[in-house]
């Protein structure tokens, strides 16, 4: 969408007329439409608020209050990318620099026949059907404003098909990142993904921020996994530290349907993260990991809702904090099993380590069942660094720091158990162990 800005919720008092805030040419009419409703349901809902019981804990009165600007074209050359890429790891490839897609970075050879794989503008020209069909089905604009305002305004993003039975054996690498910006600026981003019958894919998606300027990246993902399909997704938050960052996943999955989702937030100003998974179908298997790191004045807020609609079900979540100086956090988790959902079997953990007397979390765990023949458990810790095992480093020798060091990286390491792949596995370790890290020869002992 090509605007000037981005309007603050007070100038949004009255709803205007999108044709004020010109489309891109062609853009077909049913988008029109459901760009228009969601505008008219920001409009009436705004900004989400205190008051609100899933945003207690969380104040965006800054976003409201700043009028952000679309960013400006930005080129960035391969090597410059290459700095940003995970090392040695094969995979196929789109970035996206300062909200834009650059398409002469792409790196989609050998990419199975059939198999689709572009920016989402792109789709809605080449594949405008298919587009339409699962476009906004899953993402409720209803749940707060800020979905519907990516809606409303969504620029850019990824677009996936995987046809039935294909199933790809290299990961696809997202990137997407922020650079210098002169004004405040906002990346309002839409990703589309579709895995047909039968099909198998890993998706990686890093948003990385380089430089201090405040920008707000607002996203949105759906994955429609459809029967028997296989879907592990990562998603890596490496944002500026004067960085906002909102997101949304929603999750639509099919009969004996698999869902790996993995989430590791290390860097951004405020991070607020949604995951919404609805299983619609018998015999669904879903598994949901998060690793937060909050430091500074970092605010990092994760909320997560596993829909069991229909019987026979799983889902496992392991979400662990860390969180030091005068870092904040939030973690609330959600699961539903409604009625005829027998036979559920879930799990839910929260387990977080404070290291410092200022830091802070908030942690609501939920289980709220309307069937009787289910097995569902749920729990949260919070604690800190045990003193014995802090002593028994110190007296091998280890100073303060570097025994600190140690104990929390072990802390953290239970999340990266679950990574499959190697590059990302070392990658993921190497990015953790330097933001915990102040003394940088423990990367050699870890």
């Amino acid at each position: 969408m090509i605007m000037n800005t981005l309007p603050t919720m007070q100038q949004h008092a009255t709803p205007f007329n999108l044709q004020n805030n010109p489309v891109p040419a062609g853009e077909q009419l049913w988008l029109q439409q459901i760009r228009q409703n969601a505008l008219q349901h920001f409009v009436k809902h705004g900004f989400p608020t205190t008051r609100q019981e899933d945003w207690k804990y969380t104040k965006i009165t800054p976003l409201a209050e700043q009028v952000y600007y679309l960013p400006t074209r930005t080129q960035v050359s391969a090597e410059q990318i290459a700095e940003h890429l995970i090392p040695n790891l094969d995979s196929y490839l789109l970035v996206f620099v300062n909200g834009q897609y650059q398409t002469e970075l792409a790196e989609l050879s050998g990419l199975p026949a059939g198999v689709i794989l572009c920016e989402l503008t792109e789709a809605l020209t080449q594949q405008p059907a298919l587009v339409q069909a699962h476009l906004t089905k899953i993402a409720a604009t209803a749940k707060h404003g800020l979905s519907a305002l990516n809606t409303a305004h969504m620029q850019t993003g990824y677009f996936l098909h995987v046809p039935a039975n294909i199933k790809l054996t290299k990961p696809i690498q997202l990137i997407f990142l922020s650079t210098e910006q002169e004004l405040p600026t906002t990346y309002q981003l839409r990703n589309l993904v579709i895995a047909d019958t039968h099909s198998k894919l890993t998706l990686i998606e890093n948003y990385i921020g380089i430089g201090s300027t405040n920008y707000w990246t607002n996203t949105l993902t759906e994955i429609h996994v459809e029967d028997h399909a296989q879907v592990e997704h990562f998603k890596l938050l490496q944002e500026s530290q004067s960085a906002y960052h909102t997101g949304t996943l929603s999750v639509q999955q099919g009969a004996h349907s698999q869902l790996n989702s993995h989430s590791f937030a290390l860097g951004g100003r405020l991070i607020r993260s949604d995951s919404d998974i609805v299983q619609t179908a018998e015999y669904v298997s879903s598994e949901l990991n998060g690793l937060y790191l909050a430091k500074g004045k970092q605010h990092i807020d994760h909320h997560t809702s596993i829909d069991h609609a229909q019987a026979y079900g799983s889902s496992r979540e392991l979400y662990k904090g860390i969180i030091d100086e005068q870092g904040r956090a939030v973690f609330n988790g959600r699961v539903l099993v409604r009625q005829d959902a027998q036979k559920i079997n879930a799990a839910q953990t929260n387990k977080n380590l404070l290291l410092s007397e200022q830091a802070e979390i908030d942690t609501k765990p939920q289980l709220e069942i309307y069937a009787d023949d289910v097995k569902c458990a749920h729990g949260a810790t919070v604690g800190q660094l045990n003193a014995s095992e802090l002593f028994y480093l110190r007296s091998r020798g280890l100073n303060e720091q570097t025994a600190r060091s140690i104990l929390t990286f072990a802390f953290a390491n239970e999340l990266l158990e679950f990574v499959n792949q190697i590059q990302l596995r070392n990658y993921l370790r190497h990015c953790i162990i330097q933001q915990l890290a102040q003394d940088p020869t423990i990367l050699e002992m870890l």
